[in-house]
């Protein structure tokens, strides 16, 4: 599940060279309308620079950055997949691009502020970088990554990356800093790259196990294996967690939808382009045949942007029914989730959503869009598939500590209540504890925050005693 504002408010920056150190106005575009303002702050420390990015109140914190003469590349990795920024200093500017694995591609440009500190003393310090030893190649064809720390305390993290256009592939790389949050615990890293992208929920489930069992017999059983999973891996480590209780000691799922995937992602997605569709008929093509020029790219975008702009009103309204938070978020989900839908509908063999009992609300008139919408029936086959991959069980026999935004534009944070109200059903509550960050924005979870979430539920493990709910520090 990787979207553009993510990429707005995760870019990376670790400088060396020109003094770049400061605050700098930084500006990302997608298309026409798609531009979203930030503020970047860097500091150096040594021959490195820190930094961190900010909008709308949310702060992240810059890693894995390189410079060449005047010239900035760094990647960002979300989910397990890497975004790549590149960008030209020239004086007091800062001009270039980032492009994703799902096709989406953009522009940026940071210009000095012109009261800048010369070194920000707020700017926030980085996770150490762990020596490991790396292993990659491919069970199954799904690529894979082994790193190994040199502090290696016999444990294991199976990592569960999120939704992507295709197959991950690994390089040697050092890591950034979610991962190392887990090294400098000690812990091993296994993360597979799936056989196949998009809802891989399949492919996820079979290549995680299949590589945590190659690290068995390769390396010995782990005196504990930890399965983390954001957003799409997030759902994936509640499916191993319950359906693995004997390869895996505990579960971290962050951003995820840990909800009837049938549900969730007609909920999201479905519905959203069913009211677009009643909005703006025709340009989809339908919801159950989504036209292929409908997608989460700088070419298309700005087309999707005229049609809304056209009628501002409609505009309004489709942002009122999605809840989103800003207008600008209405093209880029559409766009995204009718890749998604269209996807999972060839992965499934046909339609699995069925809106013929649907009452639609939370519009600018419910009446009319429950009148004016177009009902679909599912087909059988590709309701079981989607089923099947994933509908949590709520069966529990380890702990499960879930982290979740309280808003998020992608995965709402209604999508992970349902799990807490399932363990209840089943009586696997004792097992499963659900926490809420403040930071807005998918996955938006900050590397402290992860590390406290993993202390916290390794010595849930280790002890019995279940942790607090409530607000993730």
């Amino acid at each position: 599940m990787l979207r553009f504002w993510i990429i707005l408010l995760s870019l990376t920056a670790l400088l060396c060279g020109a003094d770049v150190a400061g605050k700098w106005d930084f500006v990302a575009q997608a298309g026409v309308g798609q531009e979203l303002k930030m503020e970047l702050m860097l500091a150096r420390e040594g021959e490195k620079l820190t930094g961190t990015m900010s909008a709308r109140g949310n702060t992240v914190t810059l890693t894995d950055v390189a410079q060449k003469d005047d010239v900035i590349t760094f990647k960002l990795p979300i989910g397990g997949i890497p975004f790549d920024v590149r960008m030209t200093l020239s004086g007091d500017v800062m001009k270039g691009s980032f492009t994703a694995p799902t096709g989406m591609s953009g522009e940026v440009k940071a210009t000095r502020a012109a009261s800048a500190p010369a070194a920000p003393a707020q700017a926030r310090k980085p996770i150490p970088v762990v020596e490991t030893k790396v292993e990659t190649g491919t069970l199954g064809g799904s690529h894979f990554r082994i790193d190994i720390p040199v502090n290696h305390n016999g444990g294991l993290v199976v990592y569960c990356h999120g939704y992507g256009g295709g197959g991950a592939k690994y390089d040697e790389k050092p890591l950034g800093q979610l991962y190392q949050v887990f090294l400098n615990q000690g812990f091993a890293i296994a993360q597979a790259g799936y056989s196949r992208g998009g809802w891989a929920v399949k492919e996820g489930i079979e290549d995680s196990v299949a590589l945590t069992r190659y690290y068995i017999n390769k390396y010995g059983k782990p005196k504990r294996t930890v399965v983390v999973g954001h957003s799409m891996g997030g759902i994936l480590s509640l499916a191993l967690i319950e359906k693995f209780p004997e390869l895996f000691d505990a579960a971290l799922p962050i951003c995820g939808p840990l909800d009837e995937s049938l549900h969730f992602i007609q909920k999201r997605a479905f519905d959203l382009l069913v009211v677009f569709d009643y909005y703006y008929p025709g340009v989809l093509g339908s919801p159950v045949a989504i036209s292929p020029q409908v997608q989460l790219s700088k070419e298309y975008l700005p087309e999707l942007e005229k049609i809304l702009d056209s009628d501002p009103r409609k505009k309004a309204a489709l942002q009122k029914f999605g809840g989103f938070a800003s207008d600008k978020e209405v093209a880029m989900s559409i766009a995204f989730f009718a890749s998604v839908t269209r996807e999972l509908m060839a992965r499934a063999g046909g339609n699995p959503f069925d809106n013929r009992n649907t009452i639609y609300t939370g519009g600018e008139d419910d009446v009319a869009i429950n009148r004016g919408v177009k009902r679909y029936a599912s087909d059988p086959k590709a309701v079981e598939y989607v089923k099947a991959y994933y509908t949590p069980k709520g069966r529990l026999e380890r702990p499960v500590l879930a982290i979740h935004n309280v808003y998020d534009p992608v995965v709402p944070a209604w999508s992970t209540n349902v799990y807490a109200s399932v363990a209840r059903t089943t009586g696997a509550d004792k097992f499963f504890v659900q926490r809420w960050s403040a930071h807005g924005g998918h996955c938006n979870v900050k590397p402290e925050q992860h590390l406290h979430a993993f202390e916290d539920l390794l010595r849930w493990q280790a002890s019995g005693v279940q942790p607090e709910a409530g607000e993730q520090k």
